[in-house]
């Protein structure tokens, strides 16, 4: 019978399958199947039991370990790893389900089993002890917005700062990143064009040239009711005390969102103000117009729906959403290229090997840097950041990590 202390521990892995469950990302579970082999220990079932459970436990840790740490970390950092993740491996289990077991031969014992490991706490606590791959918020992507303004069904140049400004916020609020708003003077429209007006795949290449991943567009619309209000005050529209007549304007706020790696256009929305609102002058009425049917909320009638939750705070969470939703493009910059077209060549036909991956479009090659659009079916670029690492013909080593995008260059000793 073999000692305990000498024993040899053979486990062999595939990925099953990888789900994420709703909700935030402390809920993510990653799901792998396990085939533990461990020693046999003479007399001592239950002992081989747990031996072999703790073993496929480790294993299925080490496999979402791989999701956001590279290889070649976990062994530098392996005593830093072994204190402050394997130590608490149950600790990641959300789920051990045994699918076969018993003894092989007279020496071993085999489990297989299927795990589930909460993939959201196994990346928080390597944020915590700093061995998370650098990355700027995985899944809220640098976000271009741009609204134009309408007046009575003109295109005019009213101040939509207000509707900007409010939107922005309410992006940043929700972890979204921002593309300032100045660098649009980078792109040259004709003098009467709205960025609006644009078709999808026009508004998408003009976001790939600014670095936005999505560009939210559309239109804010001020509808003069001052004329209405007149009548139906009876031309008594002034402000007591004043010469000044009111103004009254309602609006409408119609936007949408535009996905810059694909020019899909992956979400719109809309909010029309109920009520008229009145100011003194026309930028006021205007402006408590905007700032109304962004923020309102309204109760369903004969006439409407319901609006429980206003454009303003509804908008960013569904944007996120509809991002996480379907198979997910990636643009991906592979660097220091030595063959030019050949490492292109050799590229996609690794990417052929890569779980998750379900297209491969090559876009364009300048110098020594190609860029290609890769649609994986898992909306964390994390994951497909770590499998670009793991390609079996081709070392490739990661320089950065956006919500959509994934850099990555030819590592030292690559032919």
């Amino acid at each position: 019978m073999m000692n305990r202390k000498n024993f040899v521990l053979i486990i062999s892995v595939f990925i099953a399958s990888l789900a994420f469950a709703a909700g935030p990302s402390k809920d993510q579970v990653i799901t792998v199947e396990v085939e533990a082999e461990v020693p046999y220990i003479e007399g001592g079932l239950l002992a081989t039991k747990e031996q072999a459970q703790a073993a496929a436990q480790r294993k299925a840790l080490e496999e979402a370990l791989g999701v956001y740490v590279s290889g070649q970390t976990v062994v530098e950092k392996a005593r830093l790893i072994d204190d402050k993740i394997f130590s608490r491996t149950a600790g990641y289990i959300h789920n051990f389900k045994v699918l076969s077991e018993g003894r092989k031969d007279a020496d071993f014992y085999v489990m297989k089993a299927r795990v589930d490991v909460k993939l959201g706490d196994v990346k928080k606590d390597l944020d915590t002890i700093g061995l998370l791959l650098q990355q700027t918020k995985v899944g809220n992507p640098r976000v271009l917005i741009k609204i134009d303004g309408i007046v009575d069904g003109k295109k005019s140049e009213v101040d939509t700062d207000l509707v900007e400004n409010k939107l922005s916020e309410s992006f940043l609020s929700n972890g979204f990143r921002l593309v300032d708003r100045d660098q649009l003077e980078q792109i040259h429209l004709d003098q009467d064009a709205k960025l609006s007006d644009l078709d999808s795949a026009t508004l998408a290449k003009y976001g790939r040239q600014l670095d936005a991943e999505v560009i939210v567009t559309g239109k804010a619309k001020a509808i003069n009711m001052s004329e209405a209000l007149e009548e139906a005050t009876k031309g008594y529209r002034k402000k007591p005390g004043t010469g000044f007549m009111m103004k009254s304007y309602k609006a409408e706020v119609m936007i949408k969102a535009i996905k810059t790696s694909t020019g899909q256009m992956i979400l719109t929305d809309q909010e029309l103000t109920a009520v008229p609102q009145i100011d003194v002058t026309e930028e006021g009425a205007m402006g408590k117009a905007f700032e109304k049917a962004l923020t309102q909320t309204l109760a369903a009638t004969k006439d409407r729906p319901a609006s429980p939750v206003s454009l303003l705070a509804r908008f960013p969470g569904k944007l996120a959403e509809a991002l996480s939703q379907g198979d997910n493009v990636f643009v991906v910059k592979l660097s220091r290229l030595k063959r030019g077209f050949e490492d292109v060549q050799e590229f996609t036909r690794e990417m052929r090997t890569v779980e998750g991956i379900t297209a491969v479009q090559f876009r364009s090659l300048d110098a020594d840097i190609a860029q290609f659009d890769l649609s994986h079916k898992y909306a964390d670029s994390q994951i497909l950041a770590s499998r670009l690492t793991k390609l079996p013909n081709m070392k490739l080593s990661v320089k950065g990590v956006t919500g959509q995008g994934v850099e990555v260059e030819l590592a030292e000793g690559s032919k």
